[in-house]
């Protein structure tokens, strides 16, 4: 069917990936957006230079060994402003939705059903990251953003590779194999 339209391959993929994935890039903007929008008929949107906690971790020892325990009363942390906290968010948020959609592509190309693909998807997520470790490459830790932003994750498991950096790099990477494979799989087997 693909064949007999006046457009080269590539271009026809580009176009089907590129306007799918600015769909959903614009849903989960917008989804991010409604509490934003409702606190304006509520109390107002507030202030952007509201404080933000971020974990340190515990604090160095005195005697120079890393310290593996988590003390409340102890631990470092510092804030960042509400405006540096919903850049990061949001800028976390765009690669993991090209990530994610990426595979859900990818998938799309193999299976030919929505449903089984999202849940598909919906799977791996789960168990990327509920069964996998906390590791600072595996890209399902990084799902969960808040998390990921606020350094919970990194000091809870002692690995202060998870960053927001290492995020970016990791879900980007792995997003720009998966749109690799696609095209590779669009253009051999979809269209001919």
């Amino acid at each position: 069917m693909y064949a007999v339209l006046p457009v080269k391959k590539r271009q026809l993929f580009f176009a089907k990936y590129f306007s799918g994935l600015l769909f959903t890039v614009i849903f989960v903007v917008f989804i991010l957006c409604v509490p934003l929008i409702s606190s304006l008929f509520t109390s107002g949107v507030g202030s952007l230079q509201y404080p933000v906690l971020i974990y340190d971790g515990p604090a160095e020892s005195p005697f120079g060994f890393e310290s593996t325990i988590l003390n409340e009363w102890t631990d470092m942390f510092h804030f960042i402003t509400l405006r540096e906290y919903f850049g990061t968010v949001l800028l976390l948020t765009i690669v993991l939705v090209v990530f994610m959609f990426s595979i859900y592509y990818l998938l799309s190309l193999f299976i030919k059903s929505p449903t089984v693909n999202a849940a598909i998807l919906l799977i791996v997520t789960f168990f990327g990251m509920t069964v996998l470790s906390k590791a600072p490459y595996n890209p399902f830790t990084y799902v969960d953003i808040h998390r990921v932003v606020n350094r919970e994750f990194a000091v809870v498991n002692f690995n202060e590779a998870i960053t927001v950096g290492n995020g970016l790099m990791v879900l980007g990477m792995i997003g720009v194999i998966a749109i690799g494979l696609c095209y590779l799989r669009f253009r051999r087997f979809v269209v001919e």
